[in-house]
C-alpha cells in the first residue's frame, strides 16, 4: 500500500477505532462460506455432520480493556482480551465464527450456543461448554452429543438410585469398561449413557500426584468417565 510505519507507530493507533475497524472487517469476511469439499470416513459418516466447538482467548494492549474486556488481574496485560468461538463440521469442512466475545465471557454463552444441531448430527465439545439445558435441546432434536462428565453433577441410574458421585458408580462395577445408561442433573434428567474406562495403574498414579499439588483439586478417580447421548444401536 506504500506506507512505512514504525512499530511504535502501528501500536500507538491501536486504539478503540482500529479494533471497531477491525471487527468490521472480520464481519465482512465472514460472509463467505468456507467449507470443502466432504472426505468419505466411516466414522464420521454414521452423522449427519459432526460438529466440534472450542474458543481461544488472545491477549489485547490494555488501551481496549473498555472494548474488550479481560478477565482482570494484577497486571494490565490481563484486563484487555478477545474470545473468539468457532465451531467446525469435520464432515464437510463448514466452519462457522469466528465469533467475537469478551476475554472474560464464559464459553457457555458463546453466541453458537444457540444454533441449533441438526437431527443426525454429533455436537463435541470440552467441559467449559457443560449445559444440560443445551444437552436436552440436542437430545430432543434427535441430535447427539457426547462430553467428558463434569464432576458433582448428580446421575441416575437406570434402578432410579441417585448417584452425587460418579466415581462411586465405576468402582461399583467389576468390570474394566462400564457403559449404563442414566438421565442427568437432579431437575433436568437428560437421558445418556455412562461411559467409563479403569486407568492403568501408572497414569492413576500421575494423577494422584498432579491433584495433590493443587489444593483446590478433587481427588483423583481411577477411571475416566464420559456421558453422551448415544443410541445403544451404535458402537461407542
Amino acid at each position: 500500500m506504500g506506507i512505512t510505519i514504525t512499530a511504535q507507530g502501528l501500536e500507538d493507533r491501536c486504539g478503540t477505532t482500529a479494533a471497531t475497524f477491525l471487527e468490521q472487517v472480520l464481519a465482512a469476511s465472514l460472509q463467505q462460506v468456507i467449507a470443502a469439499a466432504p472426505v468419505a470416513i466411516p466414522l464420521l459418516n454414521r452423522f449427519a455432520s459432526v460438529f466440534i466447538e472450542d474458543s481461544s482467548t488472545i491477549r489485547l494492549p490494555p488501551v481496549l480493556a473498555e472494548t474488550w474486556r479481560g478477565c482482570g488481574g494484577s497486571t494490565d496485560a490481563a484486563n484487555a482480551a478477545r474470545k473468539v468461538q468457532v465451531r467446525l463440521d469435520l464432515c464437510c469442512g463448514t466452519l462457522s465464527g469466528p465469533v467475537l466475545q469478551d476475554g472474560r465471557a464464559a464459553d457457555q454463552r458463546s453466541p453458537l450456543q444457540d444454533e441449533p444441531i441438526v437431527a443426525g448430527a454429533l455436537y463435541l465439545a470440552d467441559l467449559g461448554y457443560w449445559s444440560l439445558d443445551r444437552f436436552a435441546r440436542i437430545t430432543a432434536d434427535d441430535g447427539f452429543w457426547r462430553s467428558r462428565y463434569l464432576p458433582q453433577t448428580v446421575l441416575f441410574t437406570a434402578d432410579g438410585q441417585r448417584w452425587d458421585d460418579v466415581r462411586c458408580v465405576l468402582e461399583a462395577q467389576d468390570t474394566d469398561q462400564v457403559d449404563l445408561p442414566v438421565t442427568v442433573g437432579v431437575h433436568a434428567r437428560v437421558p445418556a449413557r455412562l461411559l467409563g474406562l479403569r486407568l492403568p495403574a501408572a497414569v492413576a498414579e500421575q494423577r494422584a500426584a498432579n491433584r495433590s499439588s493443587s489444593r483446590r483439586a478433587p481427588p483423583a478417580s481411577r477411571s475416566a468417565a464420559t456421558c453422551c447421548a448415544w443410541p445403544p444401536g451404535r458402537s461407542a
